[in-house]
């Protein structure tokens, strides 16, 4: 049995597809994180602005450093469905997706920048102007975060579809 190069290309669409997807995966993992990690760095440097204790610091440093891997898997599952609802131009996945990411972060963000009902101590104090930041960082987190997942896959299948394209006719005008 021989190989021939065809052989390569009897479902070519599928070997699109996983490029597309590989792309998104690889661009996804490369630089969502470092992206996100610009954002605590910022964030934390506002802080660092407003306050020289070093007791409150650590504290910041305890509450803005949430690396954990569930977020992780929630954006490679984001990044996967989005990609297919691209692909197959199927909005309704990916809109179910982001009703769930909406959903399930508007209960946090409700506790996490809750006012108190009745501030006992002065508004200004760095407990209160840590929450908010706090507040302000777990949502930049999610929105840069899911923005960078959609954008991603989006490449992912302009890649895909471009190689769908391109590699043919490159084929082709080869003979």
């Amino acid at each position: 049995m021989t190989f021939d190069m065809s052989d390569l290309f009897a479902f070519p669409f599928i070997l699109y597809w996983l490029i597309g997807l590989g792309a998104t995966f690889i661009l996804g993992e490369k630089c969502v994180k470092p992206t996100i990690d610009k954002l605590v760095k910022t964030v934390t440097k506002k802080v660092k602005e407003i306050t020289t204790d070093e007791e409150e610091m650590e504290r910041w440093d305890q509450i803005s450093d949430f690396d954990f891997p569930g977020g992780k898997q929630i954006g490679r599952i984001g990044r996967l469905i989005y990609y297919f609802g691209f692909l197959f131009g199927s909005w309704i996945p990916i809109g179910a997706w982001l009703t769930f990411k909406v959903a399930v972060k508007w209960e946090s963000w409700s506790n996490i920048a809750k006012v108190p009902a009745k501030i006992e101590e002065d508004p200004l104090a760095f407990g209160f102007v840590l929450r908010r930041y706090w507040s302000t960082l777990v949502f930049q987190r999610f929105i840069v975060g899911t923005g960078l997942n959609i954008l991603y896959a989006g490449l992912g299948v302009f890649i895909a579809y471009g190689l769908e394209n391109i590699i043919p006719f490159i084929f082709q005008n080869i003979k």
